[in-house]
């Protein structure tokens, strides 16, 4: 079940990206996303959250609109 509670109280440092797979300003940001996880590999988690498929999970973060 996916929750935002998940990311409380944790240690690490995330940085999320909430996308629309269908949306191009979204498409455009995805290799840039890319990129800056493998350079802060070690450093900081980078996470994906596609709102189409985690409807929910966007409405807890207060992700009502994409890009």
């Amino acid at each position: 079940m996916s929750s935002i509670f998940q990311f409380y109280r944790r240690k690490e440092v995330w940085i999320l990206y909430f996308f629309d797979p269908k949306l191009k300003k979204c498409q455009d940001f995805k290799d840039e996303y890319k990129l800056l996880a493998e350079k802060m590999y070690g450093m900081i988690n980078v996470g994906a959250i596609d709102c189409k498929k985690e409807e929910e999970l966007c409405e807890e973060f207060g992700v009502y609109e994409l890009p």
